[in-house]
């Protein structure tokens, strides 16, 4: 029997007893059994010496209040443990999952509390009836503790209003919204979670060392047995648009690697720039230029790097529509003296390209051209914010670092190079003879030659620059170049593998506080409520009676009611109330059975 069927028991008893009334008169009819006189039964006594103990009566609500306490308790320390963590990190998810697990303590959080509350507004009813009241707030106060919308009705005819029973017919109200707001406490986000398994990363291949073992014979001839081919196929990719990859593995959906360590590799860099308007151009006639059509001119073109462009224009026969030359940098030769310090020594070559647009029949009065110089450096690559997603290698920070040349060790047939980074102090060594290899293939076979139109016995043996880069645009092609030869360093045979870290797109528990506050201020008014009716109890008449109709009924037997409740005692009654046997006669009145 629960609480509100004991409540409707109790309503009903005490309905009985309103007519239970004392009979002197013996009845003869010898169906209804054998009759005890009431004022026969003797009223029971608590032993002399046993001080009464109102507050032992409440020993049932503090400890349900205390295990509210621990329950919501729980659900902090849940919480707290879990907020802005992987839902992976619950400990016991193959047992129970998170959400059960909040479900379970708040559960049993609301029963435990409205234990309490309910017995509050039963003993404010006894305390309510001190004064003349209906019949009706019997069953209102019976209902508040069944339900909210018995709660409810109770707020809305309890005179006074603010009253203790108020206080816990409020409760119960508001307890409705306890498992919205549970189920609100929670909220998953999806983010990236860090794996702890020496089986799961990622992998990156970082090199600052140049070196695939190129020598000459004795001759001092290349020995073509150590041409890096690699890097050729990447210069001629880039500049067709094909980036070469950089070497690197992710076991999972995303790798992240340490952002506190230095990350850096040696590789290649450009800086091109449209020289057009500064370049110095000279036809062999005074006021005569590239852009105006002549019948026949030649015409040469300086760039502030030094290199000269040869163009020719027959409005009969042939123009000159691209032309590419290139100036090697002497700064690598060590052939006699690989010790020797020489004037900018990282860089590798320097081209410079014209361009002429339209087509040469076409009649105009002036003929567009651009003029674009390139220079292309060995240089160092510092990396920050490196990360792999989706298959994808991407990287935040990509600084260039400039290097200057060290001490070079070796022969004329071949020596190391040693550079220094200006900025940060890192050191590259790089082999000086691959460096010689790649700007003579950069020079023969990329960054020389010339296009003409019309009717021209033009070769088709024609350097790849100028097929590669006559309708790209010069800047990014070239430094995609650049890129892909740096990436080809990076996965040479001495590179170093840079491991980072694995992670997975998981759930991320975030714990929305502000759902927390109404168990919370929930526990705390029914906190105040009981200890407040306690006290109340402990110092009114009536004791603490509660939902129990059995003192009620005791005190209604005509022998017991002028005894002062505080001397019998609800144990002393309860005791007394489990021998003595009542029953319900045909007139719906009490009698006490032998």
């Amino acid at each position: 029997m629960d609480i509100s069927d004991f409540e409707e028991a109790a309503g009903a008893q005490f309905s009985s007893l309103l007519s239970w009334k004392g009979r002197d008169d013996e009845k003869d009819d010898d169906n209804k059994g054998p009759e005890t006189r009431i004022e026969n039964v003797q009223p029971p006594r608590r032993p002399p010496g046993k001080p009464s103990n109102k507050i032992r009566s409440w020993t049932l609500e503090i400890l349900t209040l205390v295990g509210a306490i621990l329950s919501e308790g729980s659900i902090f320390a849940v919480l707290f443990y879990m907020n802005d963590n992987a839902l992976s990190k619950w400990p016991v998810q193959n047992q129970i999952t998170l959400n059960a697990a909040i479900s379970v303590f708040s559960t049993l959080f609301k029963s435990l509390l409205l234990v309490s509350v309910a017995s509050c507004i039963i003993q404010a009813k006894w305390t309510h009836f001190k004064q003349p009241r209906t019949m009706y707030d019997m069953h209102r106060y019976d209902r508040a503790t069944r339900s909210a919308k018995g709660s409810l009705l109770l707020l809305l005819n309890n005179r006074p209003f603010w009253s203790l029973a108020s206080i816990g017919a409020i409760i119960m109200v508001f307890s409705v919204l306890l498992d919205a707001a549970t189920q609100q406490l929670i909220e998953f986000r999806s983010d990236s979670v860090r794996i702890v398994d020496e089986n799961q990363g990622g992998m990156l291949s970082l090199s600052t060392v140049y070196d695939t073992g190129a020598k000459k014979n004795n001759l001092g001839r290349f020995d073509y047995h150590t041409f890096d081919m690699r890097m050729q196929a990447a210069a001629i990719n880039g500049l067709s648009g094909f980036l070469t990859p950089m070497n690197f593995e992710c076991t999972l959906s995303e790798c992240r690697w340490n952002d506190n360590e230095i990350y850096t590799t040696l590789g290649f860099g450009s800086n091109c720039k449209n020289v057009t308007s500064i370049s110095t151009e000279d036809c062999g006639f005074p006021n005569v230029t590239i852009s105006t059509p002549n019948v026949g001119k030649t015409c040469n073109v300086t760039t502030p790097g030094n290199n000269t462009i040869g163009w020719f224009y027959s409005q009969s026969s042939t123009r000159t529509d691209i032309v590419i030359t290139s100036k090697p940098s002497v700064g690598i030769n060590t052939y006699y003296e690989p010790t020797d310090v020489v004037s900018n020594p990282t860089n590798l070559l320097n081209f410079a390209m014209f361009r002429m647009y339209g087509n040469k029949n076409d009649q105009v009065d002036f003929l567009p051209w651009d003029l674009i110089e390139c220079s292309i450096d060995l240089v160092g690559y510092k990396y920050s914010g490196m990360s792999v997603k989706n298959s994808s290698l991407q990287i935040e920070d990509i600084r260039r670092l400039a290097l200057q040349k060290g001490i070079a060790r070796g022969t004329y047939l071949g020596s190391m190079i040693d550079f220094t980074s200006v900025e940060g102090n890192h050191t590259f060594v790089a082999n000086s003879l691959d460096l010689q290899i790649v700007r003579t293939y950069l020079k023969s076979n990329i960054f020389d030659g010339e296009l003409e139109s019309g009717d021209t016995d033009q070769s088709m043996s024609v350097p790849l620059g100028p097929l590669l880069l006559r309708s790209r645009n010069i800047t990014a092609a070239v430094s995609m170049m650049a890129q892909s030869m740096t990436n080809v360093i990076s996965q040479s045979d001495n590179s170093t593998n840079i491991y980072g870290d694995a992670f997975e797109q998981q759930p991320i528990v975030h714990v929305r506080w502000l759902y927390f506050a109404l168990p919370g201020l929930l526990l705390l008014i029914t906190a105040i409520l009981l200890f407040s009716t306690i006290s109340k109890a402990k110092r009114s008449k009536p004791v603490v009676w509660k939902i129990s109709g059995t003192e009620m009924l005791a005190h209604q037997i005509v022998n017991w009611h002028n005894q002062n409740a505080e001397e019998i005692g609800n144990t002393v009654v309860d005791a007394s109330a489990r021998q003595l046997k009542i029953m319900l006669a045909d007139d719906m009145t009490f009698q006490i059975s032998p």
